[in-house]
């Protein structure tokens, strides 16, 4: 499993690299039920709505890899 993490402020976000290759968006801020809603097709597009949707920039730190 792979796995990235912004830190911005208070919140933090991580995608994270599913089983089936898809990319969940979870962020400490938003309920579960929402969080496991938001999958990508990839990391790209996930970025990109992390930075275009949420309005939040920064650079992700890989922090796993399985």
């Amino acid at each position: 499993m792979e796995k990235w993490v912004l830190e911005s402020g208070s919140e933090t976000i991580t995608i994270t690299k599913e089983h089936d290759s898809f990319f969940t968006v979870h962020t400490d801020h938003w309920s579960d039920t929402l969080t496991n809603s938001l999958w990508f097709p990839s990391y790209q597009s996930a970025r990109r709505y992390v930075r275009e949707e949420m309005y939040i920039e920064g650079r992700f730190k890989k922090v796993a890899n399985k």
